[in-house]
């Protein structure tokens, strides 16, 4: 049976003082999307993700403040998130601190997905969520993200940074000036990906408030979180957190990744077929997102690319990136360069 995603109650608790603070009631709005208040003020407690949206468009409605979301994130800071916050404010540098947001990007919302990426010639924060694009709501959480990204750099680091392009793949909606005050940067609309992109050494700016000290003992804490929360998902979504991890090393096989969920490989393969999929289809699904990723990159070529995935020879590494691409490695790498 699948399992409801859920977002940490920061992210509802943000929206809903930000509306207080401009006079709505929030006691009305917590009501109006099935929640008495005080429930949001639990700063463990997690709700169903459908409760986040229905939230924006409760509060859409009643501040009638259609750049909301990126007047939510302006008042906003790290220490609001909980665990995943606290790693960033006592991170040794930006680089640690999104590297900290991309492990345990779902303890804030398990409809959210984060890729930081670091070449030599830029750095790359891109997000996106599981909602259909053409839902308002889908346009306000990406708002609300990459602007709470920005605006954690600032807070975190103290220095006047800002980034070469905010880009966003939804049409421009109307109130371009807010963005620009936001941002402070070109923007681009209908693009390709929803990203900030920084200069390279943004990555080594130290953070003002790190206690490196302190760091394991966060981190021990924020792995165990993921691992309660893992416990409720899928067998599906197990493995492929793990066969993420696994690729690299050139670890992901059947055998591991069972031993790594502390069942038998028999186990394993019969949970994955009560969910409708397989392990060597998994294991193709992931390869593909990893090899994407890589081109995107930009510094690794097709044949390193196909030996980092595991794959034995190059011609199969063309055969099944084609197949879910509809190109050859070598194309998709040229236009991600052209880009």
């Amino acid at each position: 049976m699948a399992v409801s995603k859920t977002v940490n109650g920061a992210l509802l608790r943000v929206i809903l003082r930000y509306c207080e603070s401009v006079g709505a009631d929030g006691a009305s709005l917590a009501a109006a999307i099935g929640l008495d208040r005080a429930q949001l003020d639990d700063p463990d407690r997690r709700f169903p993700a459908r409760k986040a949206r229905d939230l924006w468009r409760a509060a859409r409605q009643a501040t009638g403040d259609p750049g909301l979301a990126l007047h939510v994130a302006a008042q906003s800071n790290p220490a609001m998130f909980g665990l995943v916050g606290h790693l960033a404010l006592i991170s040794r540098n930006v680089g640690e601190a999104l590297g900290h947001l991309q492990r345990y990007q779902r303890l804030l919302a398990e409809d959210s997905f984060w890729t930081v990426r670091h070449t030599r010639a830029a750095l790359t924060i891109e997000y996106d969520m599981d909602v259909p694009p053409d839902d308002d709501v889908w346009r306000h959480g990406v708002e609300l993200s990459l602007a709470h990204a920005f605006g954690a750099l600032l807070f975190l680091t103290g220095s006047p940074v800002r980034p070469k392009l905010a880009q966003f793949t939804f049409a421009d909606p109307g109130y371009r000036e807010v963005y620009e005050s936001v941002f402070g940067c070109p923007l681009r609309f209908s693009a390709a990906s929803n990203r900030l992109v920084f200069p390279a050494d943004v990555a080594g700016l130290p953070i003002r408030s790190s206690l490196p000290g302190m760091a394991d003992v966060v981190q021990q804490q924020a792995e165990r979180a993921l691992h309660e929360l893992d416990a409720g998902c899928g067998t599906a979504a197990a493995v492929g957190r793990i066969l993420t991890m696994l690729l690299p090393s050139g670890q992901a096989t059947l055998a591991e990744v069972a031993r790594r969920l502390n069942v038998s490989e028999r186990t394993l393969t019969r949970r994955l077929s009560e969910e409708g999929i397989s392990f060597r289809e998994l294991l193709a699904q992931y390869r593909f997102e990893l090899a994407r990723a890589y081109f995107e990159q930009g510094e690794a070529g097709v044949e390193e690319v196909a030996f980092r995935l595991g794959y034995a020879d190059l011609t199969g590494f063309h055969r099944a990136f084609r197949k879910r691409a509809g190109c050859s490695p070598g194309e998709y790498r040229r236009r991600c360069r052209a880009q």
